[in-house]
């Protein structure tokens, strides 16, 4: 979703204290919140910097990245679609 990657730091960089609004893609969660094989959710996605997001596609996978975090990304991904929900609701006003 393009309104998070232009306004939302890497969710990683933050929790580690860069504030890294750099280069930043909008990451579709996939593990056990993917949705089939080829479909993206837009409401399952976080933003992340280039640099983690190769960490997470191509060095660790998905599921041990976040476990070795001991973060549950869906918690942020479920938040930042909330406040799109809400954002989209008022601008139909």
């Amino acid at each position: 979703m393009q309104w998070v990657v232009e306004n939302y730091p890497c969710y990683i960089c933050n929790i580690e204290g860069n504030l890294n609004y750099y280069q930043i893609d909008f990451h579709h969660l996939r593990g056990k919140y993917a949705k089939g094989m080829a479909i993206r959710d837009d409401s399952v996605g976080i933003p992340i910097c280039r640099t983690h997001h190769y960490h997470i596609t191509f060095q660790r996978g998905e599921r041990l990245f976040w476990e070795e975090l001991n973060i549950d990304p869906k918690v942020y991904a479920d938040e930042l679609y909330q406040e799109w929900k809400e954002i989209n609701e008022y601008k139909k006003l």
